[in-house]
């Protein structure tokens, strides 16, 4: 079979060299277009209980995404098999699977309701029973009112950061950015229907809300304006080591902590004032991860302040970068 060569058109550009077959070569055919099946109908709506939360997340087994009425819907990428997710009463605000990698295949699914959601904070394992069904427990359940992003620790699924929203009608007056949660140091009872194990966090005198034997992100009271706290916007891991965290926030402020060198403050009426070493086991004394810098990012007059905030990938040089 001889083959007939087709001359390219000539131009005196060869970065704007352009060929596209047309009804002049016929017996070019064109390529293949792949078939494609609708699996799920995704209704991308603007998300009003947390703008930066993630209302779809994707792993190499599964899909998830929130639908209506507080539902989460979880698709199989395998088998195409789904299941509903019901634990939530109001309109969820993020969906976070563990693993920052889109290429891992965990089980676990972190999922976050709006603000009225007497089960704030739902930890879930996805799992198949038959290759054509999908099935779920959940693990533990947080009575968070302020809780409004899931952050998972790199690497290990018993530790992740929740950032709190600004107070709003049902939820309280927290001066925390967010809080560090480690599930196997948490006070927990087993859910009396469900059996599931269940946090309800305290709240103080001034309706702070703390979720005990949690590590918060605190500033002193003199870093910020009484009537104007920032609320955290994004949080991300350094590459390098789980020892340091970034935070943006919706004034347009960068922040870097150390959650291993704490810094340690009293409690006094709502406001924060670091105390002199010796004095951390006092009952009004609260641990909080260390703020090494603050600097300002963008203009705190941008809307939504930071959105994102990212540590450059590994080199000779540390980095990080924020969105606004």
């Amino acid at each position: 079979m001889s083959h007939t060569s087709i001359p390219l058109p000539h131009t005196s550009s060869p970065s704007a060299l352009l060929y596209t077959p047309t009804t002049t070569t016929p017996h070019l055919k064109p390529a293949q277009q792949p078939h494609t099946t609708p699996i799920a109908h995704f209704v991308s709506s603007p998300n009003t209980t947390s703008p930066n939360g993630a209302l779809l997340d994707v792993n190499s087994s599964y899909i998830v995404y929130a639908v209506k009425n507080g539902l989460v819907r979880v698709i199989d990428r395998h088998s195409a098999s789904r299941t509903l997710l019901r634990g939530h009463s109001k309109r969820i605000g993020d969906v976070s699977f563990f693993g920052s990698s889109k290429e891992n295949s965990s089980d676990v699914l972190g999922t976050i309701g709006g603000t009225g959601d007497v089960s704030n904070v739902l930890i879930w394992r996805v799992y198949r029973v038959r290759e054509e069904e999908l099935q779920s427990e959940k693990l533990l359940e947080i009575r968070s009112k302020d809780a409004v992003r899931f952050v998972w620790h790199p690497f290990n699924p018993n530790i992740f950061v929740l950032l709190h929203g600004s107070s709003s009608e049902g939820g309280s007056n927290s001066k925390s950015r967010a809080t560090l949660v480690e599930t196997t140091k948490l006070y927990t009872a087993p859910h009396g229907n469900e059996g599931h194990a269940v946090c309800v966090p305290t709240m103080t005198e001034e309706g702070e809300e703390v979720i005990e034997n949690a590590l918060r992100f605190l500033l002193p009271s003199s870093a910020y304006d009484e009537d104007d706290v920032a609320t955290m916007t994004d949080l991300t891991w350094s590459n390098l080591d789980s020892r340091h965290v970034l935070s943006g926030q919706d004034d347009g402020s960068l922040i870097l902590w150390d959650l291993r060198d704490w810094t340690f403050y009293r409690s006094m009426g709502g406001t924060y004032t670091p105390v002199e070493s010796g004095e951390e086991g006092a009952k009004d004394v609260v641990a909080s991860a260390k703020c090494l810098f603050k600097l300002q990012g963008c203009h705190s007059d941008v809307d939504g302040g930071i959105s994102r905030v990212v540590f450059l990938p590994p080199s000779n040089s540390a980095g990080a970068g924020a969105g606004a």
